[in-house]
C-alpha cells in the first residue's frame, strides 16, 4: 500500500490485480513524508532502477513502540506483519485503523478491481505454476470449488461490508480510469503511462486464455459467477463471457 500525503491519495493493494505495477508507479510520486510498504526482492530491484522512492515509514517509530500494548509486542517476534505498521494487503479497517480517522476520512481511497471472470481465469493459472501441490482440478472445478476466492480482496475494498473506495480502478479500464485520477490530481501527471511501462508477475498465463475462451467449455462456472457477484458485475460494468 502507498500514502501520498500530498495527494491525500491512500491507496489500497487488492490481490491479483497488477497492483505491484500501481504502487510502482505511484512511488514515482512519494515524498519523505509518504508511506510506501515493500514488495518482493525482484520488484524492489525494478522500482531503484527506476530511481522511484523506496519503502519508507511503514515501520512503527520507537516511540510507537512503546505505547503499543503488551499483547500486541508478545506477538511480534512470531509474525512478520505485527511487527510492522504498514504492509502490502493491508486490510482497510486496519490501514484506517493505524492512519487515524482524520487521515482516513480527508484522503481519498483509490483500489483496483478486476472482473471477476477474468479474475479467476487469472487465479486459475496463477496457483497452476506456482502452487507447490498440483491441484487435479478442470477450470470448471476450480470455479466451483474455490469460489470464495472471489470475495478475498472485500476486506481491502469493505469495511463492515460497505464500500470504502472513492475511486476504483477497473483492470479491464485502467488507462480510462488512471487517467481519471490524473485529472482529479494534477501531480500525478504521466501516472497512467508510467504504469502503461511497467510489467510485473506476468508469463503465467497463456496469451489464449481469454475469459470467453476459458468459460465457453464451463456454464456451471459461468452461472456461479453471474449470481455470486452481480452486484459488481452491475455497478462496475464488467463483461460477460458469451
Amino acid at each position: 500500500m502507498i500514502v501520498l500525503h500530498k495527494e491525500k491519495i491512500i491507496a489500497l493493494k487488492a490481490r491479483k490485480v497488477g497492483g505491484t505495477s500501481f504502487e510502482i508507479a505511484l512511488s514515482k510520486y512519494a515524498d519523505e513524508k509518504s508511506v510506501i510498504t515493500p514488495i518482493i526482492d525482484e520488484d524492489e530491484k525494478l522500482r531503484s532502477q527506476l530511481s522511484f522512492k523506496a519503502p519508507q515509514n511503514y515501520q512503527y517509530t520507537t516511540e510507537e513502540l512503546k505505547k503499543l500494548p503488551l499483547s500486541i509486542k508478545i506477538q511480534m517476534p512470531f509474525t512478520k506483519k505485527k511487527r510492522l505498521k504498514f504492509y502490502n494487503h493491508m486490510p482497510a479497517a486496519l490501514v484506517k485503523k493505524r492512519l487515524g480517522e482524520s487521515i482516513w476520512e480527508t484522503y481519498t481511497k483509490v483500489a483496483i478491481i478486476r472482473n471477476p471472470f477474468d479474475y479467476m481465469v487469472s487465479s486459475f493459472f496463477w496457483e497452476l505454476k506456482t502452487k507447490k501441490n498440483k491441484f487435479n482440478l478442470n477450470f470448471e472445478e476450480y470455479v466451483l470449488k474455490k469460489g470464495k476466492k472471489l470475495f478475498a480482496n472485500d476486506k481491502i475494498y469493505k469495511i463492515n461490508n460497505k464500500n470504502i473506495i472513492n475511486h476504483m480502478i477497473r483492470y479491464d479500464r485502467l488507462e480510462q480510469d488512471m487517467l481519471c485520477l490524473e485529472d482529479m490530481h494534477q501531480s500525478l501527471k504521466g501516472l497512467t503511462e508510467t504504469f502503461k511501462n511497467l510489467s510485473t508477475k506476468g508469463g503465467y498465463r497463456p496469451k489464449s486464455a481469454t475469459s470467453k475462451e476459458m468459460f465457453a467449455n464451463a456454464p456451471l462456472a459461468l452461472e456461479y459467477i453471474l449470481k455470486s457477484c452481480s452486484e459488481n458485475i452491475k455497478k462496475y460494468e464488467f463483461d460477460v463471457p458469451n
